[in-house]
């Protein structure tokens, strides 16, 4: 019995064991993976989303080095608090949004005679800046000190159609002195006008605006005797006295003695000292302290330069500005002076990307913008058509312009045209002081004009 249970025993456990040791129905054998399982399960190498970066090229940064730019030097002598400092900013900043591949040094040299005194000195170290915007009397000594490139090559003229701009840019021209040509446009011009106060003139039954020499005198004594003081302040600048010269008809000639005094000249002259001896005229000195007097509102009349008072003194005051009297309005020359924009020579480099400067601070369409912010009236009708559409400003940059406008206009930038100026101041001190009558006074001025040109060499 005992031996049976023993068997049974055995044969449990033997049953046991065998179905430990068998293969599971269940579960998958654990085995290493094959080359068939990575055939039929494919482990991608690449990411889909990132061939496109591989096929397609990206666009190229901007370049940040500066070497990367075509750089242009600026000099000029335009206050950055001025009226003109800041449209030149404003200009510069729009050309460079433009063409932003061109980067331009903007340097303001200080006033007219300190930038002239450091161009000077440039063109002797032959280290003048790329462009310059200076006035008009030292562009034409940079002429012919052969320190200007000629425009000529790069101005682009309609050959049917005479432009004013280009009909300006011929008178100021034939005033270098030095090889033929165009070596410098006009940036910010100004003229000499007649500046009045229509309140006055309103309150004096006077209805218009005296044209011709004649009516002026006539004007100016009946103010006189009706408000008992001076009718028209002078100020014996020398650009106002060439100014009086040019309205009489007589200009500066090709041909010796080039420049012609005569009997129309010595009318204008006489008119105004027959105004100083019957005192409707008050001479002051000081630009300043004329500007302070007119602005008073006591004076009527005052010759001046267009750029005579400032916008906001413009739009704060009822003050307008007329062209000059003229003996005969078909003869009548009007001086244009004010800035000039020149580009240096150097031969060893490229003068193209300066030239793209000129061209844009020049263009009709930036001329408007500049003459709006400056108050400076546009060299062309065209220009002047696209102020914008504030009325007053409009008006009053339209009477500027038309100071020059209706008359044929005359460069400034004449080689000697400073020492003229001068002897031509001396001569209104003179008459209107009573030291010369006008004939003797022009006897003076004419001698020392002609020693002037014939020291310089050179025809105005």
């Amino acid at each position: 019995m005992m031996l049976c249970c023993l068997m049974l025993l055995l044969l449990t456990l033997l049953l046991t064991s065998c179905r430990f040791f068998a293969p599971s129905e269940v579960s998958e054998p654990v085995l290493a993976p094959t080359s068939s399982v990575f055939e039929e399960t494919p482990i991608p190498v690449t990411t889909p989303s990132l061939l496109p970066l591989e096929t397609t090229p990206t666009p190229s940064p901007r370049p940040t080095s500066r070497s990367d730019y075509e750089t242009v030097t600026l000099w000029h002598s335009l206050s950055p608090d001025s009226p003109e400092g800041q449209a030149l900013s404003e200009s510069l900043a729009r050309f460079e949004q433009e063409y932003p591949q061109i980067v331009v040094l903007d340097r303001y040299r200080g006033t007219d005679t300190q930038l002239s005194e450091i161009l000077y000195e440039a063109v002797t170290n032959l280290n003048m800046p790329d462009v310059v915007i200076t006035s008009s009397g030292t562009m034409a000594e940079l002429a012919k000190s052969d320190a200007l490139v000629s425009l000529d090559g790069f101005l682009n003229w309609e050959q049917d159609e005479e432009t004013e701009f280009e009909h300006i840019l011929s008178s100021l021209g034939s005033c270098y002195g030095c090889d033929a040509g165009i070596y410098s446009l006009p940036y910010m011009i100004d003229s000499i006008g007649l500046w009045y106060n229509p309140e006055i003139l309103d309150g004096l039954g006077i209805e218009k605006v005296p044209t011709t020499w004649q009516e002026f005198s006539m004007t100016c004594q009946y103010i006189s005797s009706s408000l008992g003081s001076p009718a028209l302040l002078l100020v014996p600048d020398g650009r106002v006295a060439l100014a009086l010269v040019l309205s009489s008809g007589e200009i500066p000639t090709a041909e010796s003695p080039f420049f012609e005094l005569g009997e129309n000249t010595s009318s204008v002259l006489e008119t105004i000292q027959n105004l100083a001896w019957a005192n409707s005229i008050l001479l002051e000195m000081d630009q300043e302290n004329a500007l302070n007097l007119f602005l008073n509102g006591e004076i009527p009349f005052c010759i001046s330069g267009t750029d005579f008072l400032s916008s906001d003194e413009l739009a704060a005051s009822q003050i307008e500005i007329a062209p000059l009297p003229q003996l005969n309005a078909s003869e009548a020359t009007s001086l244009v002076y004010g800035w000039h924009i020149g580009i240096s020579k150097d031969a060893s480099e490229s003068r193209e990307p300066s030239w793209t400067l000129v061209q844009y601070l020049t263009s009709t369409q930036e001329a408007a913008e500049i003459a709006q912010t400056s108050g400076h009236p546009p060299v062309s009708h065209l220009a002047l058509s696209l102020v914008g559409t504030d009325v007053a400003q409009e008006q009053m940059l339209y009477s500027k312009a038309n100071v020059f406008y209706d008359s044929e206009p005359l460069g400034e930038s004449i080689i000697g045209i400073d020492g003229i100026k001068a002897v031509l101041s001396q001569v209104l001190v003179d008459i209107t002081s009573g030291s010369y009558v006008p004939n003797e006074a022009l006897k003076l001025a004419r001698s020392n004009i002609l020693r002037l040109i014939a020291y310089y060499g050179v025809t105005p």
